[in-house]
Order: C-alpha cells, then structure tokens, then sequence
C-alpha cells in the first residue's frame, strides 16, 4: 500500500530530524560511526534523509525476502502460549522462506583511521562524549568480565567515575559506562556530558582511571561490590515478559546452545581479580581507543593523555 508507505515515511523523517536535533541521542550513533568505521556497521539505522526518501516500495519487498527467512530470525516468546501455537500464528501472520542458519564466519575488523569523530552542534554550551575501546562478541569468553569492568568503572552512584567526576570534582550531572556486544565485535565505553571548558579535564580523568586498572587491577571489594549489582539488577528486572524475551533474543540468535539467566549468574560470579585486569590490559590502552563528541567542539580542542 503506497499511502501505507508514505505515512510510516513521514513518521520516520520526523524521528530523524528529532534525532538529529538532539545530541544526547545523536552521541550513539556518533560513537558507532568511529567505532566500526570503514565497515558496513559504521551505517546509521536511520540513514540519512535522502536516504528515508529514496526507499521504494520494491526495496522493502526485496528486503523482506532476502532477510526475512528462517536462517536469520529466532522467535522468542513469553507467556501462556505453547510452542505449537505459538508456531501455527508465526506461520500464518509472518510467512518466511526456509534458509540455511546464517553464520558469520569472521570478526569485524579493527580499523583505527580516524579516532576522532565529531557532530557539530554550533552554540551548544554543553559537549555529549562517549570515550571508549573495540572489545568482543557478545558469547566471547571475556565478555561477562567486560560487564563487571563496567560496573566497577561506571555504573552507579558506588562506581569509580561518577565518584571522581560527580561527587568529587562537579564536572558531570550523570556518567555510565556501558558495553555493546554484536555478533562479531563490541565495544566498550564510557558516556558523558560537560561543559566545553571540562571536556579535556573530563578526558584526563577517564584515562587516568582506565590507566589505573590496567597498572594495577582493582580491589576483591569493587569486584564483589559490582558483581552483587548486576545480578541483583538483572534479577529485578525479569519481572515481566517482555523483559523475558529481551533477555533472551540476542543469545537465541548468537548462541549455539540454550542459554538463561542461571548462566548469566554464573559467569558473573566466576569473574576473578585477575580476570578484571587481564581483560583491561587486553582491550584497553593508548592505542587501542576512540572518541564520539556531540558539540560545539572540534579535533584540535582535545588530546588524550595516558
């Protein structure tokens, strides 16, 4: 249906421009363009606007049948329906053809050209950042260490960074740390927000305390501290089903095995000292990193200093 089409292309063009208009928002999409830069993923998920408007409706056939098939999806579901019926609406309400089981066969490469990448937002007072490092894949071995990094390092109110540059010094509202696990690559990175005049002491802190970990790991405290949080955050937050399936989708697709939140908790706990700053010392470093800005702010305005 053409019309269809054309008002689900408006709505789009308008949450663009929204998007586009609002750094906090925008910074994501920035710190993904470095990131993964110089392959297909560097591609926003909104595109451009030129982009929004060329769609036809034969693009979205073709899309649909070329992705769209069994190869590439898993259907994860919560709730009073049996696998069985859960299969007979499937079926009916989203036909798909059958295909072999998609696999991605290598990593996505490293590519470090540019380190620097900047959205300009002329007259804003206020620069958004997100400062961080390529890592791995959402089932690697290291990956549950990764998440118990970032909670030592920022997530929460008891975490390194927002006791450095919240509590302690004033420069930021809020900072977090976050990992993003893909099939063939991830990231690691801390997010902010400062005053243009902050941004390079911001930096600074940040290295230093990244620095700090790879030299000299953290404490049993800290690790048990974060490892107590994100189980009993995770376990919080499986109250409804829709939070089931969330939890669930990425490693259906990714994983060749079932796994659940008992294996979350377990790798969790298994994480060690020596893990912490093994994994620091592997993903993290001076010539490992990449900045995103939102901002009045350009290249020659920052350095980082390890």
């Amino acid at each position: 249906d053409e019309k269809a089409i054309e008002i689900e292309r408006g709505v789009i063009l308008d949450e663009f421009r929204k998007k586009k208009a609002n750094p906090e928002s925008m910074i994501w999409d920035v710190w993904k363009r470095v990131f993964s830069q110089g392959t297909n993923a560097e591609r926003s998920g909104l595109g451009t606007e030129e982009s929004i408007r060329a769609i036809t409706k034969q693009d979205l056939v073709d899309f649909y049948h070329t992705m769209f098939v069994s190869g590439r999806m898993v259907i994860v579901a919560c709730g009073g329906i049996t696998i069985k019926e859960l299969q007979q609406e499937i079926e009916k309400q989203l036909p798909v053809s059958r295909s072999d089981k998609f696999v991605v066969s290598c990593d996505l490469p490293i590519i470090r050209h540019n380190l620097i990448s900047i959205e300009p937002y002329i007259g804003k007072e206020q620069v958004h950042l997100m400062f961080g490092f390529r890592t791995v894949s959402l089932i690697h071995k290291d990956y549950p260490v990764l998440i118990v990094l970032s909670g030592i390092l920022g997530r929460g109110r008891t975490s390194i960074l927002y006791k450095q540059l919240r509590i302690e010094r004033g420069l930021v509202y809020v900072v977090s740390s976050s990992i993003s696990g893909l099939s063939d690559a991830g990231s690691f990175a801390v997010e902010t927000a400062t005053a243009k005049k902050n941004v390079q002491e911001v930096l600074d802190i940040i290295c230093q305390e990244v620095n700090r970990i790879i030299q000299n790991g953290v404490t049993q405290e800290q690790i048990q501290l974060a490892k107590n949080k994100l189980i009993k955050s995770r376990r919080m937050k499986m109250q409804t089903s829709d939070s089931w399936v969330a939890f669930h989708a990425d490693e259906e697709l990714f994983r060749s095995q079932p796994w659940t939140l008992t294996d979350f908790v377990a790798e969790i706990e298994s994480v060690t000292f020596q893990d912490v700053q093994r994994v620091a010392q592997i993903y993290f470093g001076k010539d490992k990193w990449y900045l995103a800005m939102c901002g009045d702010i350009a290249n020659d305005e920052v350095e980082i200093h390890w």
